[in-house]
């Protein structure tokens, strides 16, 4: 059997209808790909404006992290100065105080203990008592340092206490002086803790006065 398929026509042989009904076809498909692409360009673009925003906030971070860092940086370097000062300064008063604790006992072996037995045994041969040594002497200087210290603490305790008499800050000086004497401030009129540890650090001192 011979089938017989009809033949094609032309665009010219199409009834109008026809062409019509193509032409919005295309026109539809087109306008819905058109539609399609818009939407893609809408999405598109709002991403866009999402990544550059947080783009920009990135970037101001990491320069305000940049300027912390360079502040962070520059006060360690400050500080590592000061420490390599400090070590300096601790090297060269190390050396110093050496040289004077050096200085100090040859002065004293070498020197004044041998005049200071000499001047005894022509002082006792003489009937005269011995010459104190250099401990009695530090701790008759320690005395009278300390106690001047007190006359001059009861002394602008009382101008203190004189002028500022009938306020609230004088009655709770006084309340801390009272206290500060019960504390063990032996004759003192309430020194404070500051001069207290500035006696005790002076005490612990002696031994480099006792060795002049």
């Amino acid at each position: 059997m011979q089938y017989f398929s009809p033949p094609s026509m032309s665009a010219q042989d199409k009834p109008h209808h026809l062409r019509e009904l193509e032409s919005l076809c295309d026109l539809k498909n087109r306008t819905e790909t058109l539609i399609r692409v818009k939407h893609s360009i809408f999405q598109n673009n709002e991403s866009l404006d999402r990544k550059q925003a947080l783009l920009d906030d990135v970037i101001s971070e990491k320069q305000q992290l940049l300027r912390e860092k360079r502040t962070v940086v520059e006060m360690l370097q400050g500080i590592q100065r000061d420490i390599e000062a400090a070590t300096a300064a601790e090297l060269a008063l190390t050396k110093e105080r050496d040289d004077l604790q050096d200085t100090l006992i040859k002065l004293r072996n070498d020197e004044y203990e041998p005049l200071k037995t000499e001047v005894d045994s022509l002082r006792l041969n003489k009937g005269l008592k011995r010459l104190p040594n250099l401990q009695e002497e530090l701790d008759t200087q320690m005395a009278k340092y300390l106690e001047d210290r007190r006359e001059r603490w009861r002394d602008c305790d009382s101008e203190g206490s004189s002028e500022n008499r009938g306020s609230p800050v004088a009655a709770g000086a006084g309340s801390s002086s009272l206290h500060a004497t019960g504390n063990g401030a032996v004759g003192e009129a309430g020194p404070s803790t500051t001069s207290r540890r500035r006696v005790t650090a002076t005490s612990k001192g002696r031994p480099k006065k006792r060795q002049r």
